[in-house]
């Protein structure tokens, strides 16, 4: 499986975007390297861009990767996933949308 994570500051948040094949594994992963990162970012907001990952989380496994982000970014004060098509299971307080305008709306709001 080869995938790619590309992390921008932007003026709303931070991106982190997924591009390729990863499965839930290398994605629970790749929240613990962010939970290191995330502490030298300028905003406390993030959008997990899922809209280019290939794999396909069944429920269980969206509802894991949400919970496990909830925790694991906790020092983040909004986390937000941005998936293709189908709703992403959300967890505590971590939110999915389809649209990418609807979840930097959310974002930026207190």
């Amino acid at each position: 499986m080869e995938f790619e994570v590309t992390v921008t500051h932007e003026r709303a948040c931070t991106r982190v975007a997924i591009r390729g094949e990863c499965g839930l594994g290398r994605l629970l992963s790749l929240l613990e390297v962010l939970q290191f990162d995330s502490p030298s970012w300028p905003r406390d907001t993030l959008l997990l861009d899922l809209r280019h990952l290939q794999t396909r989380l069944d429920e269980d496994e969206q509802y894991r990767l949400a919970g496990e982000a909830s925790g694991v970014l906790a020092r983040m004060r909004k986390v937000a996933f941005l998936t293709q098509g189908g709703q992403l299971r959300e967890a505590s307080d971590v939110h999915a949308f389809s649209e990418e305008a609807q979840a930097l709306r959310w974002l930026v709001t207190r």
